[in-house]
């Protein structure tokens, strides 16, 4: 596994330490890699969604050379 060191404010950095007291996440590296996969999983949403709405869209009367 790869190792990442960041720098947070001291809001931040508070922020994190009550989301690991809250007892939800075993430590901080825990909690980043969480919001790391939401991310990934919403980006992802996002794209479905997109390309469900192009599939709706119907097909496109205009020819290849015009798109």
């Amino acid at each position: 596994m790869a190792e990442i060191t960041i720098d947070l404010p001291d809001a931040l950095n508070a922020w994190v330490g009550e989301q690991v007291a809250g007892g939800r996440y075993a430590d901080a590296g825990d909690y980043v890699r969480d919001l790391i996969r939401r991310d990934e999983s919403e980006l992802l949403e996002r794209l479905r969604a997109a390309l469900d709405a192009a599939r709706e869209s119907g097909t496109s009367s205009r020819s290849l050379q015009q798109i």
